[in-house]
């Protein structure tokens, strides 16, 4: 058995959908008829779970190449979470706009290339959509500004 990009693809997709059924639990699942808050996550998660599990065993059938250890690309991966947690940091105390400057800027880093032009789009057109989205479409009460 090798241990394929598409097996361990499945493996995370497996423990996260195991993780938010186990979530779920703590909330009523209701009825047929009146769903309860533990309806969708369960759902969701079980859905999710199985796409992992015939992932990996499609990828256990398949003559795929393993993943040797010159193919994990950590410097992405690191830059990605630092930015995700930066923006969990800061959405608090500079708001939604900056935070969200801040996650594009720092994962702009994570791409080889650095496009520049592309980065700077991202910079203006993500805090734009996610400010109009989940403040103004949703109404959700994030601080914007930081002041």
């Amino acid at each position: 058995m090798t241990f394929s990009k598409s097996f361990f693809a499945g493996l995370l997709f497996l423990a996260f959908g195991l993780g938010a059924v186990a979530m779920a639990t703590a909330y009523p699942y209701g009825s047929p008829l009146s769903i309860g808050p533990g309806f969708f996550p369960t759902l969701a998660g079980i859905l999710l779970a199985g796409m992992g599990g015939v992932m990996m065993v499609k990828a256990w059938l398949s003559d795929q190449p393993p993943l040797a250890l010159g193919d994990w690309h950590i410097k992405p991966l690191l830059i990605i979470n630092i930015a995700v947690i930066g923006f969990g940091v800061l959405i608090e105390s500079v708001g939604l706009l900056v935070a969200s400057i801040v996650l594009v800027v720092v994962s702009w880093f994570a791409d080889e290339q650095h496009r520049l032009l592309e980065g700077l789009a991202m910079a203006v057109a993500y805090p734009a959509i996610v400010i109009a989205l989940f403040v103004y479409g949703l109404q959700i009460p994030f601080k914007v500004w930081p002041f």
